[in-house]
Protein backbone atom coordinates (compact mmCIF):
# COMPACT_ATOMS: atom_id res chain seq x y z
CA UNK A 1 0.00 0.00 0.00
CA UNK A 2 1.15 3.56 -0.64
CA UNK A 3 0.84 6.26 2.01
CA UNK A 4 0.89 9.92 1.10
CA UNK A 5 2.57 12.56 3.22
CA UNK A 6 6.23 13.08 4.19
CA UNK A 7 7.37 11.06 1.20
CA UNK A 8 6.75 7.70 2.82
CA UNK A 9 5.95 4.55 0.95
CA UNK A 10 5.36 1.33 2.81
CA UNK A 11 5.52 -1.94 0.94
CA UNK A 12 5.05 -5.33 2.50
CA UNK A 13 6.57 -8.59 1.27
CA UNK A 14 5.15 -11.43 3.38
CA UNK A 15 6.39 -10.55 6.89
CA UNK A 16 8.89 -7.90 5.79
CA UNK A 17 8.10 -4.20 5.78
CA UNK A 18 10.23 -1.69 3.85
CA UNK A 19 9.94 1.98 4.77
CA UNK A 20 10.97 4.21 1.87
CA UNK A 21 11.96 7.83 2.47
CA UNK A 22 13.35 10.88 0.70
CA UNK A 23 17.13 11.24 0.88
CA UNK A 24 16.96 14.82 2.16
CA UNK A 25 17.28 15.91 5.77
CA UNK A 26 13.54 15.70 6.38
CA UNK A 27 13.52 12.15 5.05
CA UNK A 28 16.37 11.14 7.35
CA UNK A 29 14.62 12.71 10.34
CA UNK A 30 11.38 10.91 9.46
CA UNK A 31 13.30 7.62 9.25
CA UNK A 32 14.88 8.20 12.66
CA UNK A 33 11.50 9.00 14.24
CA UNK A 34 9.99 5.79 12.93
CA UNK A 35 12.80 3.45 13.91
CA UNK A 36 12.03 3.00 17.59
CA UNK A 37 8.39 2.30 16.82
CA UNK A 38 9.44 -0.30 14.25
CA UNK A 39 11.96 -1.92 16.58
CA UNK A 40 9.40 -2.16 19.37
CA UNK A 41 7.10 -4.24 17.15
CA UNK A 42 7.63 -7.82 16.01
CA UNK A 43 8.14 -6.83 12.39
CA UNK A 44 11.00 -7.39 9.97
CA UNK A 45 11.70 -3.75 9.13
CA UNK A 46 14.10 -2.43 6.51
CA UNK A 47 14.81 1.11 5.32
CA UNK A 48 15.36 2.39 1.80
CA UNK A 49 15.94 5.85 0.35
CA UNK A 50 15.22 7.20 -3.12
CA UNK A 51 17.98 9.19 -4.89
CA UNK A 52 18.33 12.74 -3.65
CA UNK A 53 16.07 15.33 -5.20
CA UNK A 54 13.08 13.03 -5.64
CA UNK A 55 10.30 11.91 -3.37
CA UNK A 56 9.21 8.25 -3.60
CA UNK A 57 6.13 8.92 -5.72
CA UNK A 58 8.08 11.07 -8.20
CA UNK A 59 10.83 8.47 -8.39
CA UNK A 60 8.34 5.68 -9.09
CA UNK A 61 6.89 7.67 -11.99
CA UNK A 62 10.33 8.50 -13.42
CA UNK A 63 12.20 5.21 -12.83
CA UNK A 64 9.29 2.82 -13.29
CA UNK A 65 8.84 -0.53 -11.59
CA UNK A 66 12.36 -1.79 -12.35
CA UNK A 67 14.12 1.25 -10.90
CA UNK A 68 11.77 1.31 -7.94
CA UNK A 69 12.42 -2.38 -7.21
CA UNK A 70 16.19 -1.73 -7.31
CA UNK A 71 15.83 0.87 -4.58
CA UNK A 72 13.82 -1.56 -2.46
CA UNK A 73 16.39 -4.31 -3.06
CA UNK A 74 19.05 -2.04 -1.51
CA UNK A 75 17.03 -1.59 1.70
CA UNK A 76 19.09 -1.97 4.86
CA UNK A 77 18.26 -3.44 8.24
CA UNK A 78 17.22 -0.89 10.89
CA UNK A 79 20.27 -1.48 13.09
CA UNK A 80 22.55 -1.57 10.07
CA UNK A 81 21.24 1.88 9.12
CA UNK A 82 21.80 3.21 12.65
CA UNK A 83 25.26 1.61 12.73
CA UNK A 84 26.21 3.35 9.47
CA UNK A 85 25.03 6.66 10.92
CA UNK A 86 27.16 6.08 14.02
CA UNK A 87 30.23 5.23 11.97
CA UNK A 88 29.82 8.34 9.80
CA UNK A 89 29.50 10.53 12.87
CA UNK A 90 32.77 9.24 14.34
CA UNK A 91 34.68 9.13 11.06
CA UNK A 92 34.02 12.77 10.18
CA UNK A 93 35.18 15.94 11.89
CA UNK A 94 31.73 16.58 13.31
CA UNK A 95 31.04 18.12 16.69
CA UNK A 96 31.17 16.18 19.93
CA UNK A 97 27.43 16.83 20.34
CA UNK A 98 26.67 15.16 17.00
CA UNK A 99 28.79 12.14 17.92
CA UNK A 100 27.11 11.88 21.30
CA UNK A 101 23.67 12.10 19.65
CA UNK A 102 24.54 9.37 17.12
CA UNK A 103 25.85 7.13 19.90
CA UNK A 104 22.76 7.71 22.05
CA UNK A 105 20.43 6.93 19.12
CA UNK A 106 22.26 3.70 18.31
CA UNK A 107 22.33 2.44 21.89
CA UNK A 108 18.66 3.33 22.29
CA UNK A 109 17.83 1.40 19.11
CA UNK A 110 19.65 -1.67 20.42
CA UNK A 111 17.90 -1.39 23.79
CA UNK A 112 14.49 -1.00 22.11
CA UNK A 113 15.07 -4.13 20.07
CA UNK A 114 16.11 -6.06 23.17
CA UNK A 115 13.20 -4.82 25.29
CA UNK A 116 10.76 -5.92 22.58
CA UNK A 117 12.56 -9.27 22.25
CA UNK A 118 13.14 -8.30 18.65
CA UNK A 119 16.92 -8.63 18.87
CA UNK A 120 18.93 -11.67 20.05
CA UNK A 121 21.03 -11.03 23.15
CA UNK A 122 24.10 -12.48 21.41
CA UNK A 123 23.75 -10.02 18.55
CA UNK A 124 23.40 -7.11 20.98
CA UNK A 125 26.64 -8.23 22.67
CA UNK A 126 28.48 -8.20 19.35
CA UNK A 127 27.13 -4.73 18.60
CA UNK A 128 28.25 -3.51 22.02
CA UNK A 129 31.78 -4.74 21.27
CA UNK A 130 31.80 -2.90 17.94
CA UNK A 131 30.58 0.30 19.61
CA UNK A 132 33.25 -0.02 22.31
CA UNK A 133 35.99 -0.12 19.67
CA UNK A 134 34.71 3.05 17.99
CA UNK A 135 34.34 5.14 21.14
CA UNK A 136 37.25 3.66 23.12
CA UNK A 137 35.27 2.29 26.07
CA UNK A 138 35.27 -1.10 27.78
CA UNK A 139 32.53 -3.33 26.25
CA UNK A 140 31.26 -3.95 29.80
CA UNK A 141 30.48 -0.23 30.15
CA UNK A 142 28.59 -0.22 26.85
CA UNK A 143 26.64 -3.33 27.87
CA UNK A 144 25.82 -1.78 31.24
CA UNK A 145 24.46 1.32 29.49
CA UNK A 146 22.30 -0.83 27.17
CA UNK A 147 20.98 -2.86 30.11
CA UNK A 148 19.94 0.34 31.95
CA UNK A 149 18.08 1.50 28.86
CA UNK A 150 16.33 -1.87 28.51
CA UNK A 151 15.25 -1.69 32.16
CA UNK A 152 13.84 1.82 31.70
CA UNK A 153 11.97 0.78 28.55
CA UNK A 154 10.53 -2.30 30.25
CA UNK A 155 9.27 -0.23 33.20
CA UNK A 156 7.81 2.35 30.84
CA UNK A 157 5.97 -0.33 28.87
CA UNK A 158 4.56 -1.80 32.08
CA UNK A 159 3.22 1.63 33.06
CA UNK A 160 1.74 2.16 29.59
CA UNK A 161 0.10 -1.26 29.60
CA UNK A 162 -1.41 -0.59 33.01
CA UNK A 163 -2.70 2.81 31.86
CA UNK A 164 -4.13 1.34 28.65
CA UNK A 165 -6.01 -1.33 30.61
CA UNK A 166 -7.51 1.36 32.83
CA UNK A 167 -9.05 3.25 29.87
CA UNK A 168 -12.23 2.03 28.20
CA UNK A 169 -11.67 2.65 24.48
CA UNK A 170 -15.01 1.14 23.56
CA UNK A 171 -15.90 -2.15 21.93
CA UNK A 172 -16.97 -3.15 18.45
CA UNK A 173 -16.43 -1.80 14.94
CA UNK A 174 -18.11 1.55 15.61
CA UNK A 175 -15.62 2.29 18.39
CA UNK A 176 -12.77 1.28 16.09
CA UNK A 177 -14.13 3.61 13.40
CA UNK A 178 -14.25 6.51 15.88
CA UNK A 179 -10.60 5.95 16.82
CA UNK A 180 -9.60 5.78 13.16
CA UNK A 181 -11.35 9.07 12.40
CA UNK A 182 -9.33 10.76 15.15
CA UNK A 183 -6.10 9.14 13.94
CA UNK A 184 -6.70 10.36 10.37
CA UNK A 185 -7.40 13.91 11.52
CA UNK A 186 -4.27 13.95 13.70
CA UNK A 187 -2.13 12.83 10.76
CA UNK A 188 -3.91 14.77 7.99
CA UNK A 189 -5.51 17.79 9.70
CA UNK A 190 -6.06 19.51 6.34
CA UNK A 191 -8.85 17.04 5.62
CA UNK A 192 -10.97 18.48 8.41
CA UNK A 193 -12.08 21.55 6.48
CA UNK A 194 -13.54 19.41 3.69
CA UNK A 195 -15.38 17.23 6.22
CA UNK A 196 -16.22 19.79 8.90
CA UNK A 197 -19.97 19.41 8.47
CA UNK A 198 -19.79 15.62 8.80
CA UNK A 199 -17.26 15.23 11.61
CA UNK A 200 -19.05 16.53 14.68
CA UNK A 201 -18.78 15.66 18.40
CA UNK A 202 -22.01 13.64 18.32
CA UNK A 203 -20.26 11.06 16.12
CA UNK A 204 -18.36 9.89 19.20
CA UNK A 205 -20.21 7.91 21.85
CA UNK A 206 -17.21 6.45 23.71
CA UNK A 207 -16.52 8.84 26.65
CA UNK A 208 -12.73 9.02 26.27
CA UNK A 209 -13.04 9.49 22.50
CA UNK A 210 -15.65 12.21 23.07
CA UNK A 211 -13.15 14.07 25.24
CA UNK A 212 -10.35 13.69 22.71
CA UNK A 213 -12.63 14.71 19.83
CA UNK A 214 -13.81 17.83 21.66
CA UNK A 215 -10.23 19.02 22.12
CA UNK A 216 -9.08 17.99 18.65
CA UNK A 217 -12.02 19.57 16.82
CA UNK A 218 -11.60 22.77 18.82
CA UNK A 219 -7.95 23.01 17.77
CA UNK A 220 -8.79 22.20 14.14
CA UNK A 221 -11.45 24.94 14.03
CA UNK A 222 -9.07 27.55 15.42
CA UNK A 223 -7.18 29.89 13.11
CA UNK A 224 -3.82 28.79 14.48
CA UNK A 225 -1.50 26.46 12.57
CA UNK A 226 -2.23 22.90 13.61
CA UNK A 227 0.26 20.99 15.72
CA UNK A 228 0.03 17.84 17.80
CA UNK A 229 1.70 19.81 20.60
CA UNK A 230 -1.29 22.19 20.64
CA UNK A 231 -3.66 19.23 21.01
Amino acid sequence: SLTSGHGRILRRYAEQVILLFDSDTAGMEAANRGLEVCLSQHLDIKLAFVPEGKDPCEYLLVAGKEGFDQVLAQASDVLEYKWNQLQRAFQTEGSLANKRAALNEFLQAVATGLAAENLPVLESGLLANKVAKIIGLDPKEVNADINKRVERLSKSKQRQDAAAEAVDWGRGLYAVAQREILEVLLNEPGLFHTLEQKVTPDLFDVPVLQEIAAVLLDVLRSDEDFSVRAV
